[in-house]
């Protein structure tokens, strides 16, 4: 039960990893017509329904396990999931709050600090969310999205410097290649080149494909000063990225590596195009944050 607890609660997706939600759903439902409902089954069957969004009848589920077990961590949990899924963000506190004052198992712990961070995103309190994240990686380490929505608040609250030192207690953590190259990102944009260039020069030749890591070597050398080198690297990365544009179904990674590159080359309306093709595929995070910034004036090769 223990395992099946962490994964229902930190990676339910892999509940039925080769099967749609609604296959499961219909698998689960023959399966409680024919065995009689369980709380096992419940939870399992209002996840589908969450992730399928079908919000009533995942809460029907829920509400069944609570009212048969009103003490069952892992139902309340779900319950604040799906609240923050229909962007109830106060129910979800409340739901979450009310479970950390029980004093629950490690796992129930930091899933319902890490829920309230999300309610407190929701509601734009940036410092309570992020207060809610470090507990909720204090009690979970291994969680690299949580590590990477702390970041994202480091990022918004201007905590430039704790988010590169965050960050590489994060990927030692988890030994996690997407907070790695978070971490190179984040020690750029606090001014660590030294650091961060040594990283990147020992990455650049190991990688056929470069262009991420060239638009971060031009960064560091535009902090330098070095606008020429920047040049260089910035243009050979548009060259690759156009080429791994799928003119139908874009990355919108790529299309944001791409107007990153064009606006630190000092083509706004390129970068704005891209970035806007970008957030239309549902583009977030940082890089979109940064983008912004630079669009609101800065280029830097003028």
């Amino acid at each position: 039960m223990r395992l099946y607890r962490i994964i229902l609660l930190i990676l339910p997706s892999l509940l039925f990893c080769h099967d749609g939600p609604h296959d499961v759903i219909e698998r689960l439902t023959v399966e409680i017509e024919k065995k009689g409902p369980t709380t096992e089954r419940l939870i399992r069957r209002a996840v589908e329904y969450r992730l399928s969004g079908k919000f009533k009848k995942a809460e029907d589920d829920l509400f069944w396990v609570l009212k048969t077990d009103p003490d069952y961590s892992a139902g309340h949990i779900e319950l604040a999931r799906l609240r923050i899924r229909e962007k109830k963000s106060s129910q979800a506190l409340s739901i979450c709050q009310t479970l950390l004052k029980k004093r629950p198992g490690r796992i129930d712990l930091a899933a319902a600090h890490f829920l309230c961070g999300e309610a407190f995103v929701l509601q734009e309190k940036y410092p309570e969310a992020l207060a809610a994240y470090e507990h909720a990686i204090k009690a979970e380490t291994k969680q690299v999205d949580w590590y990477l929505k702390r970041s994202r608040l480091h990022y918004i609250l201007g905590k430039i410097k704790i988010r590169a030192s965050a960050l590489h207690k994060g990927y030692k953590a988890t030994d996690s290649f997407v907070l790695y190259d978070e971490w190179i990102d984040a020690l750029i944009d606090a001014g660590e080149t030294a650091p961060a260039l040594k990283e990147i020069e020992r990455n650049l030749p190991r990688f056929r494909l470069k262009s991420s890591w060239q638009i971060r070597r031009a960064r560091v050398r535009l902090i330098q000063g070095k606008k020429d080198e920047a040049k260089v690297d910035l243009e050979a990365a548009i060259i690759e990225i156009s080429n791994r544009i799928h003119p139908k179904y874009p990355d919108w990674g790529l299309l944001l590596d791409r107007s990153l590159a064009h606006s630190l080359l000092g083509h706004p309306k390129k970068a704005a195009f891209d970035l806007k093709w970008a957030l239309k595929l549902g583009a977030s995070g940082i890089p979109v944050y940064r983008l912004k910034s630079l669009l609101k004036g800065y280029a830097a090769l003028r």
